[in-house]
């Protein structure tokens, strides 16, 4: 939802209206089931095996003791609790993004912390045995696209 914000703030500036005034702007989405734009285990049923691989690896541990502590950082200074580091990434990227303070209990270490567990979780899975997940979650997106273009 921040990202979806996110764009529409900034491909349609508030330049007109009232001020103090919500406009509110439909957008459409794929059904997850169909959606091919992130991996999707609906498209290829295989990721699912190539995701557990790569989850239960001997370097999963640390990394996952690593977020836990994070996750219970954030929840204890910032007085709710927090459970998913890409939500947490995406939420305060879209802040930065578009000039919104971040809570000043956030510290720049922490902030640094989220960014490159986050960067760990996603290039783990995509690297991890011979890409699997990269091949098998990207494919049908690729395929979709060649599809396109061959048409």
């Amino acid at each position: 939802q921040m990202s979806g914000q996110g764009l529409f703030s900034g491909l349609y500036p508030e330049t007109t209206g009232t001020p103090g005034q919500t406009n509110v702007v439909p957008f459409w989405t794929r059904d997850e089931e169909v959606d091919d734009i992130l991996p999707n285990a609906y498209n290829c049923p295989m990721l699912t095996n190539a995701t557990l691989d790569a989850i239960h690896s001997p370097a999963v541990g640390p990394f996952v003791q690593k977020v836990d502590a994070l996750l219970a950082e954030f929840s204890e200074k910032l007085g709710q609790k927090y459970t998913d580091m890409s939500l947490l990434w995406d939420c305060l990227h879209t802040h930065i993004c578009h000039n919104f303070p971040i809570p000043p209990q956030i510290t720049q270490d922490m902030f640094k912390q989220v960014s490159n567990l986050t960067l760990f979780e996603t290039q783990f899975g995509q690297d991890y045995n011979n890409s699997r997940v990269a091949r098998y979650g990207m494919g049908p997106l690729v395929a979709e696209m060649q599809g396109n273009m061959d048409a």
